[in-house]
C-alpha cells in the first residue's frame, strides 16, 4: 500500500516555494531596474528590443499581492488547523509569528541603518539618497533614520503611524501582514461556537480597533489575504496526473497575462488587488492538485533553494542595491546597453548571493530561535 506523502513532501509544495521564491525575485527586479535605469519613457535607443525587460520588471506591486495570497495560506492555514485539532494558543501562535519576521526584520533594520550611512557619506551619491534620482524608490533617506522610525518598523506600525525606515522601502507590506495575522485568528474566535459571549464581544471589539488603527488602506487588502486563507480551507482539487499537469501549465500561462499588465489596469487599487487576488487564489488553487512525492529532481532543489532565502531578499534589497547604485551609478541612471548591463547583472547577483547568505544565519535558523525560546523562556518542550 503506498503511503500519502505530507504535504511538505510533494510537488504542491515545491511549487508554493518556487511561487514564494519568484515573487521574491519580481520585487527585486523591479526596485533594481527603477534604481539603476531609467525609466522606459527615456531609453533612447532600442526601445522594442528593451520593451520585455522592461515589463517583466515592472510585476513588483503583483508580487506582492501573490506574497498576501501564499500567506494568508501558510499562516491562516496553521491558524485553522490549530483550530480544528483542538491546540489553538494565541502563545504559540505569535511566537511563531514574531520569531519569523523578527529574525530577518531586526538584522534587515541594522544593515538598513550600516548600508544608509556609508551611502550618505559619499559625495557623490547625495541626488540618490535625497530622492533627487527620481527612480520611484528612494525617498529622502535622510528624513526617515530616526530611532522612533526605527522602532515603529520594528513593531510593524510603518505607514500607519511613521514611514518605512531608511531606503528600506519595501517594508511596507509587513505591517500588512502583522496586522493581518492578528486580525484572522480574531476573526474565527468570533464566530467559534465554544467562544463565550464576553469573548466573542471583546474579539469583536479588537477587529474594530485593528481596522481603526490600521485605516482603510490596509484593511480591505485584509480580503486578498484572506482568499489564501480561504483557499486553505478548501479541499485540493484532485484530478488524474496528466490532465492535473495540463491544468496547472495552462493556468500559469493564463495567469501571465494579468500578472504582467497588472501595473496599467485601470479599475482603481482596491478592486485591481482583488481581482489579482481572485487569480492568484484560483492559480494557487490548481498547484495544490499535485499532490505526487517531491522527487527531488533539479528544478525542484532550485525552487527550494530560491525560497529559503526569499524574506531576507525581500527585506535587504534595496538597502544594498541603493548603496551599490551610489558607488557604480553616482550622478543619474543607466541607458540600457552593452555597457551598462554587466554592471547592473553584477550587482543583482551581489544582492542575491549577500541575501542568500544572510538567510543561513538569520532565516535557515527560524525554528532553532523558536524552540530556543519555548525552552528557555516558556519552558516548554
Amino acid at each position: 500500500m503506498t503511503r500519502t506523502p505530507r504535504f511538505t513532501d510533494t510537488q504542491a509544495s515545491v511549487l508554493l516555494d518556487l511561487v514564494r521564491g519568484l515573487a521574491a525575485v519580481f520585487v527585486l527586479l523591479e526596485h533594481w531596474r527603477n534604481i539603476l535605469f531609467v525609466d522606459f519613457r527615456d531609453v533612447a535607443a532600442h526601445r522594442v528590443l528593451w520593451a520585455p525587460a522592461y515589463v517583466v520588471s515592472s510585476c513588483g506591486v503583483a508580487a506582492v499581492m501573490l506574497f498576501f495570497v501564499l500567506s494568508g495560506y501558510l499562516v491562516g492555514g496553521s491558524a485553522m488547523r490549530m483550530f480544528r485539532q483542538g491546540t489553538w494558543s494565541w502563545r504559540e501562535y505569535l511566537l511563531h509569528r514574531f520569531v519569523r519576521l523578527w529574525i530577518v526584520l531586526l538584522p534587515a533594520l541594522l544593515l538598513c541603518a550600516l548600508f544608509d550611512t556609508v551611502g550618505l557619506h559619499l559625495p557623490f551619491a547625495q541626488a540618490l539618497y535625497h530622492g533627487l534620482s527620481d527612480d520611484h524608490v528612494i525617498l529622502d533617506v535622510t528624513a526617515h533614520r530616526s530611532v522612533s522610525i526605527f522602532l515603529g518598523n520594528l513593531f510593524f506600525v510603518q505607514t500607519i503611524r511613521v514611514p518605512t525606515f531608511g531606503s528600506a522601502g519595501s517594508l511596507w507590506s509587513l505591517a500588512n501582514e502583522f496586522w493581518y495575522y492578528l486580525l484572522f485568528p480574531a476573526v474565527l474566535l468570533v464566530f467559534r461556537r465554544s467562544t463565550g459571549l464576553l469573548a466573542r464581544v471583546g474579539y469583536a471589539l479588537l477587529i474594530v480597533a485593528i481596522f481603526k488603527f490600521v485605516g482603510w488602506g490596509i484593511g480591505l487588502s485584509a480580503a486578498v489575504w484572506a482568499m489564501g486563507a480561504l483557499l486553505a480551507w478548501l479541499p485540493a482539487p484532485r484530478w488524474p496526473a496528466r490532465l492535473g499537469a495540463v491544468i496547472r501549465w495552462s493556468a500559469a500561462v493564463l495567469y501571465l497575462l494579468p500578472f504582467l499588465t497588472f501595473k496599467r489596469w485601470t479599475v482603481g487599487v482596491n478592486l485591481s488587488n482583488f481581482s489579482l487576488g481572485v487569480l492568484t487564489t484560483l492559480l494557487l488553487w490548481t498547484m495544490l492538485s499535485a499532490n505526487s512525492a517531491a522527487t527531488g529532481h533539479a528544478w525542484e532543489r532550485f525552487a527550494r533553494w530560491l525560497s529559503s532565502f526569499s524574506f531576507t531578499l525581500y527585506l535587504v534589497h534595496i538597502p544594498l542595491c541603493t548603496l551599490l547604485a551610489a558607488w557604480f551609478v553616482r550622478q543619474g541612471r543607466f541607458q540600457p546597453g552593452l555597457r551598462s548591463l554587466p554592471i547592473a547583472m553584477g550587482i543583482l547577483l551581489i544582492l542575491i548571493t549577500v541575501a542568500a547568505l544572510l538567510a543561513r544565519v538569520t532565516e535557515y535558523r527560524t525554528n532553532e530561535a523558536r524552540l530556543w525560546i519555548q525552552r528557555r523562556i516558556f519552558r516548554t518542550a
